[in-house]
């Protein structure tokens, strides 16, 4: 999957390329490629959950007992994200589906179907 849209700083020491934020990778080293960042980069796990999740549904809705808003994904009430914003709620939520990415792949190829 394509995608060179990383936060990415500079390299240093008079060395022209970028590398990203999270696992420090130079741009040659990734080449625009998502899978050339490391396995635990952040960032490549949040877009592949989201590449991967594109299909779901989500909901985000205000709790009044808990004061936040609470995101959603229909097909998996099991995980929630929290937050001051509706924004944020969904930042929480996709960090909880990239946390459970490795047991998902099964799921998300039989929703395909």
């Amino acid at each position: 999957m394509y995608d060179d849209s990383y936060p990415s700083i500079p390299s240093g020491r008079g060395n022209p390329y970028r590398r990203c934020v999270s696992c420090r990778r130079t741009a040659p080293d990734i080449n625009g490629e998502v899978e050339r960042h490391y396995s635990w980069c952040a960032w490549r796990r949040e877009r592949i959950a989201a590449h991967a999740f594109r299909h779901l549904n989500f909901r985000v809705s205000w709790s009044k007992e808990d004061s936040v808003f609470v995101a959603r994904v229909d097909e998996h009430p099991d995980l929630t994200g929290y937050g001051p914003t509706p924004p944020t709620a969904l930042k929480e939520l996709m960090e909880a589906m990239a946390v459970k990415l490795d047991d998902w792949p099964q799921h998300t190829s039989e929703a395909a179907r």
